[in-house]
């Protein structure tokens, strides 16, 4: 299971960052799943950053909250600055 969403650089651009659930006892590297997902899209659509998490939020009906994932990323990126 994952979800791609745009990362916000703090210069005005956005990445794309796949959160990625693997399924038990399968083994894949960031770098790997790049390089897939290059080869069957456009440059632009190009995945940079990949975390592999858990769980993917997800509603009562199914759809990917996304906010939730921002709001982690925003956390993060918070605490980040803060260490400097």
């Amino acid at each position: 299971s994952c979800c791609v969403r745009g990362r916000d650089l703090g210069t005005g651009e956005e990445i794309p960052k796949a959160f990625v659930v693997l399924k038990e006892g399968v083994t894949l590297t960031s770098e790997t799943l790049m390089n897939y997902v290059a080869a069957k899209v456009a440059g632009y659509k190009r995945v940079r950053e990949v975390e592999f998490i858990d769980t993917i939020p997800k509603s009562l009906s199914g759809k990917i909250l996304r906010r939730e994932l921002q709001a982690v990323e925003d956390k993060k990126l918070e605490m980040q600055q803060s260490r400097l």
